[in-house]
């Protein structure tokens, strides 16, 4: 009874919160989110709370209205950026990646509308055959980037889309990220230890990836619990817990005590910049990945 009443506080926080469809984000120069100011408007925000909880209730208003949003963003090539403005920052291979498969997960696109993206996205790599953020750097004055933990989002994508044999390289590098213990230093766009293995563990969903990634995902987690306590390192073990079948009971209370009375989760950073001090966050998607881990492990009871 205390997960559904958290749960159904969450989820009305969330559907006062939108604009519609848009959430808005705030900047910080601290982890923590202390001197805060909002960040220009950014499509992400909206993806992470649509992936994480809107998801679980398809035929509500604000999940229709985010989806509409969402799609009202996408280029005509079905790429798009982090932020609306798109002057910004250029549309780029993990923002895409990570909207679509959101869309194919609520059946807002199927894999036919979306093959050519992601063949696109499969050849936009270095010289070791790793899949880069950016596709057209240069127009930006941008450097090209490879980041392990916006690699599993794409490699999610890529094998959604049935391009499993193009991605070798890249769960290779991502797989020894865990195994050498890189991914407790964080990753240039997501500081996080809990974020790598949040999102890597969504790949074992792929037979395939489970033989690989399974193991070393276990050896991760179990060395995560109990060392932080922001919601979103909670919900992301939770969840990273439930997919992995590890018991992280012990972790759901503390995670409930934070709900504040309007229903939402403290505000935590998720993204940072790349090249200089910032962290992006905000109630609502620590509320999103919050719910997320509620109704896991709800399921799971």
């Amino acid at each position: 009874m205390e997960i559904k009443k958290a749960i159904d506080k969450g989820f009305s926080f969330l559907e006062r919160k939108h604009q519609n469809g848009f959430y808005s984000c705030q900047v910080s120069e601290r982890r923590d989110m202390n001197s805060l100011r909002y960040s220009p408007n950014e499509v992400a925000s909206s993806v992470l709370i649509l992936n994480t909880a809107l998801s679980k209730r398809p035929n509500a208003e604000t999940t229709k209205k985010v989806i509409k949003y969402v799609l009202n963003n996408l280029e005509e090539d079905k790429t798009i950026s982090f932020f609306e403005d798109k002057k910004l920052l250029p549309s780029d291979t993990e923002t895409t990646s990570f909207t679509l498969s959101t869309l194919i997960k609520t059946n807002t696109l199927n894999i036919q509308e979306t093959k050519s993206v992601a063949e696109k996205i499969s050849k936009n790599i270095d010289k070791n055959k790793l899949i880069q953020i950016y596709f057209n750097p240069e127009e930006y004055n941008k450097k090209n980037r490879v980041d392990h933990v916006a690699l599993s989002n794409i490699c999610y994508f890529l094998y959604q889309n049935g391009l499993n044999h193009q991605v070798k390289e890249s769960i290779e590098y991502l797989t020894k990220h865990f195994e050498h213990d890189k991914f407790q230093e964080g990753s240039r766009y997501y500081f996080s230890p809990e974020s790598a293995i949040y999102f890597s563990s969504k790949l074992i969903e792929f037979p395939e990836l489970k033989n690989l990634l399974e193991r070393p995902l276990k050896e991760a987690l179990r060395s995560r619990i109990g060392k932080t306590n922001y919601p979103l390192d909670l919900a992301m073990r939770i969840v990273s817990a439930n997919k992995l079948e590890i018991n992280n009971f012990s972790e759901l209370n503390q995670l409930i005590s934070l709900q504040n009375k309007d229903g939402s989760f403290p505000i935590n950073s998720i993204y940072k910049f790349g090249s200089k001090e910032g962290y992006f966050g905000s109630r609502e998607i620590s509320t999103a990945f919050a719910l997320e881990a509620l109704m896991s492990m709800s399921l799971s009871q």
